[in-house]
């Protein structure tokens, strides 16, 4: 009804798993790498686990997209079915003859074991894939772990890929089944999106409808549907829809904040029960400026840092040699200079000087620091065919955003194209460490980088975050190399150091990847 009022080719906020709409987030990356690599590498056993609503399912189709001929797939979206008519849906799917309703369970596991037999012997694989794996009955659960687990010729040609909900996980839990557990060999799971990540939704599919998110939402109005949907992708896609048909029935070009708000209302039984839980960590900005939280907001911000394993990580990746970092040559011993005698100025009176023992040396004041040069550590990836640069930063860092994409670009100022990268490219991946984010100028004062937006009135929402309200924030634009015409923005939070209540502020040039 809307498509043509906003220029859209189709609808954009369709909840059909259509894989063109596919955003691969970090950790639906990992899941359908996870799935792909596990078919293929014949791990038997596969797991994928997350959310209701979050994108497993369209995950599942592009996976089928992608499979190639040599790989037979079984597909079974509706899993409440006994053992024995599993076992008929399966050989259905596969085009197996299943010998009428009369067919008992042993029959039909000799045409499912004489099928794969006979795909054993050309050597291709043969996929059975379970939508909403949570809603197996136990039984029919063990059944087929059993049979993904048979230590027969014919059964090793057999992938099972089980997907579903978290309770699928609890499930696996019982004693019965818990044996299976221990031989899964591959566990993924899929996360809701992160406030980046749901922009950059956002943004793809109105991209591939025609349209680009500033001609369409605001930034207000994109964080607050990204907030109240926790980052669910089927919330954000109904919200989104209603907002355009409201925002179409008062000819509203473009959905703001209220807009979106009306449309939340429609659906507020859908939003989670803490959905202020999601919003920046910031509030400890107003006990005072410590390092420790200084650090946090930037990492948030930046999307630098990641949990791993229950603790904040700023390592590389396991697996990557890095170049150690030239050592500045160690300063000679200086000689110690002459005593110095304090007098008071002539005319001028004022308490006695401190008398000086013997062989005691005044300390002149500690020079200006000077400013802190980043030591990055780089690595140098060749790029193979069919890589984005997209896929290259994934592969380095634990999410991706406009910030990681900024430092990347740095570390590669002769790429002038994003969606262009060659074979055999070099690509330097630059190290992140503390010192990236946080800059000391020669006079003492500190700059501290928040982060990197697509644009001037995205910052300018961040900037109104309620720990950074009152203080001193600056954007600046800049017309990036790498960008073509776009205009970028970075924000810096300017902080006085120990030594002086001043502040100081600047930037850096950077690019942003369009999603």
């Amino acid at each position: 009804m809307y498509k043509k009022f906003y220029g859209f080719s189709e609808d954009p906020f369709t909840l059909n798993p259509d894989p063109r709409f596919l955003y691969l987030a970090i950790s639906h990356w990992k899941a359908l790498s996870s799935m792909m690599s596990g078919i293929k590498e014949k791990k038997r056993l596969i797991l994928i686990t997350g959310p209701v609503g979050v994108g497993k399912t369209i995950l599942i189709h592009a996976l089928l997209k992608d499979l190639t001929e040599k790989i037979k797939t079984a597909f079974i979206f509706n899993p409440r079915l006994d053992f024995k008519n599993l076992l008929q849906a399966v050989l259905q799917e596969l085009e197996v003859p299943a010998g009428g309703k009369e067919a008992d369970v042993p029959s039909l596991m000799a045409l499912l074991t004489q099928y794969l037999q006979e795909r054993a012997a050309r050597d291709e694989v043969v996929a059975l894939i379970i939508d909403e794996s949570q809603s197996l009955e136990e039984n029919v659960l063990e059944e087929i772990l059993r049979l993904a687990t048979l230590e027969t010729e014919a059964s090793k040609a057999l992938q099972v890929l089980l997907v579903g909900q978290p309770e699928l996980e609890e499930k696996l839990d019982a004693p019965r089944l818990r044996p299976y557990r221990a031989k899964i060999a591959i566990h993924g799971q899929v996360q809701p999106l992160s406030r980046e990540e749901g922009r950059g939704y956002i943004r793809h599919r109105l991209k591939l409808v025609g349209q680009s998110i500033s001609e369409v939402f605001t930034s207000d109005a994109v964080y607050r549907i990204w907030e109240f949907a926790g980052g669910i992708p089927r919330v954000i896609n109904l919200v989104c829809d209603r907002a355009l048909l409201i925002g179409y029935s008062n000819s509203s070009p473009i959905i703001d904040s209220e807009t979106a708000g009306q449309a939340i209302q429609d659906f507020k039984y859908l939003g989670p029960p803490k959905a202020k839980a999601m919003r920046p960590a910031v509030s400890f900005f107003r006990s005072g400026y410590k390092w420790a939280g200084i650090l946090v907001l930037l990492m948030l911000g930046l999307g630098v840092f990641s949990y791993h394993r229950g603790g904040l990580d700023f390592s590389p990746r396991p697996g990557k040699e890095k170049k150690a970092p030239a050592e500045s040559p160690s300063p000679g011993k200086a000689e110690a200079p002459p005593p110095v005698v304090q007098e008071p100025p002539a005319g001028k009176e004022g308490p006695p000087p401190r008398a000086e023992k013997a062989g005691e040396i005044k300390k002149e004041p500690a020079p200006p620091a000077k400013p802190v040069v980043p030591q990055r550590e780089e690595e140098i990836l060749i790029v193979k065919e069919g890589w984005t640069l997209s896929m290259v930063a994934k592969q380095f860092f634990p999410s991706l955003n406009n910030s990681l994409v900024d430092f990347l670009l740095e570390a590669n100022p002769e790429i002038t194209d994003l969606d262009l990268i060659f074979p055999g490219q070099k690509i330097r991946i630059p190290r992140l460490a503390e010192e990236t984010v946080l800059r000391r100028t020669s006079d003492g004062r500190v700059q501290i980088l928040l982060g990197t937006f697509s644009g001037a009135e995205e910052a300018r929402v961040y900037k109104q975050e309620p720990a950074l309200r009152g203080k001193e924030v600056k954007t600046v634009p800049r017309r990036a190399t790498a960008c073509g015409s776009s205009r970028k923005c970075r924000a810096w939070r300017h902080r006085p150091s120990r030594r002086s209540g001043s502040t100081a502020g600047g930037c850096l040039p950077y690019g942003s990847l369009p999603a």
